[in-house]
C-alpha cells in the first residue's frame, strides 16, 4: 500500500497542472443560480496565515475534533467491543467491522448531499444529535442486545462519514475556495489530534474498569459538547464584519 500510494501520489501528482486563475472555456457562460437562504455568504479567499488569525478557525478545528474522537472511539476498537461487550466471535466480530467501514462511507455520500440541502452547520448539527443517539443506544446495547449494538454502530458511522463529507466544503465555504486545499490540510488537525486521543482514551478506560459501557457515555459528553459548538459557531460567525 505504501509502494503504491507513492506512485499514485507522488508521482502522478506531478502530471496535474494548476487551473489558471479565473479559467473559462471558450463560449461558455456560468449559469446564474438564486441564492439560497442557508448558504454562506461568498467567502472572502484567505490564506492559511489570515484563516489561523480568525477565532472561528478555532471553533471549527475543535468541533472537528470532537465530532471526530466520538467516532475513533468506536471504531478503533470496534472488534474488542463486540467480542468483549457482547460475547461475539473474531468472525462476526469482523463482520461488525465491514458494516461500520460501508456506512461510514454511505454517511460520506449522503451528509454531502443533506449539506447541499440545509447547509454545512445545520447538517453538523444533526450529525451531532445523532451521535448522541448512538452513543446511548451502544450504552444500551451493552446489557446482551445485538440488534441495538448493530444498529449504534450504524449510526456511528454515518455519524463519522458525515464528517469527513461535509468538513472540506464547510472550510471552503468559511474561508475560500482559492487556497481550500491548504487551509483544509491544517484544519484535519482536528482529525489527527482525535485519532491519537480516541483509541488512547478506550484503551485508557478500558484498563481500569474491564468494561467498554463507560467509553460510550464519555462519547454521548463528547457529542453535546460538539453540538454545542456548532451554536457558538453562529453566534461567532454572526460577530464577524462582513
Amino acid at each position: 500500500m505504501g509502494v503504491v500510494i507513492i506512485i499514485v501520489v507522488g508521482v502522478f501528482s506531478q502530471l496535474i497542472v494548476k487551473c489558471p486563475d479565473g479559467f473559462q472555456p471558450d463560449h461558455w457562460t456560468p449559469p446564474i443560480k438564486e441564492k439560497e437562504p442557508h448558504k454562506l455568504s461568498q467567502a472572502v479567499d484567505r490564506n492559511w496565515k489570515e484563516m489561523l488569525r480568525e477565532p472561528i478557525f478555532y471553533n471549527m478545528l475543535i468541533m472537528l475534533f470532537f465530532g471526530a474522537v466520538l467516532g475513533m472511539m468506536a471504531i478503533s476498537q470496534a472488534s474488542n467491543i463486540a467480542q468483549t461487550m457482547l460475547g461475539m466471535t473474531p468472525a462476526n466480530a469482523a463482520i461488525v467491522v465491514s458494516v461500520l467501514a460501508l456506512f461510514n462511507t454511505c454517511g460520506r455520500v449522503a451528509a454531502g448531499v443533506v449539506s447541499d440541502k440545509i447547509g454545512c452547520i445545520r447538517t453538523l448539527r444533526v450529525v451531532f444529535v445523532a451521535a448522541a443517539a448512538a452513543m446511548g443506544i451502544l450504552y444500551i446495547s451493552g446489557n446482551g442486545n445485538t440488534q441495538l449494538f448493530y444498529i449504534g454502530i450504524c449510526m456511528v458511522g454515518l455519524c463519522f462519514g458525515s464528517f469527513m463529507g461535509v468538513y472540506p466544503s464547510f472550510t471552503a465555504a468559511q474561508f475560500g475556495s482559492k487556497n481550500a486545499s491548504v487551509n483544509y490540510g491544517i484544519m484535519f488537525i482536528g482529525f489527527n489530534a482525535a485519532g491519537l486521543a480516541g483509541p488512547m482514551i478506550v484503551s485508557k478506560i478500558f484498563q481500569q474498569t474491564k468494561d467498554y459501557r463507560d467509553v460510550f457515555l464519555i462519547a454521548l459528553i463528547f457529542a453535546i459538547i460538539g453540538l454545542a459548538l456548532s451554536f457558538a459557531y453562529n453566534r461567532i460567525k454572526s460577530s464577524q464584519p462582513q
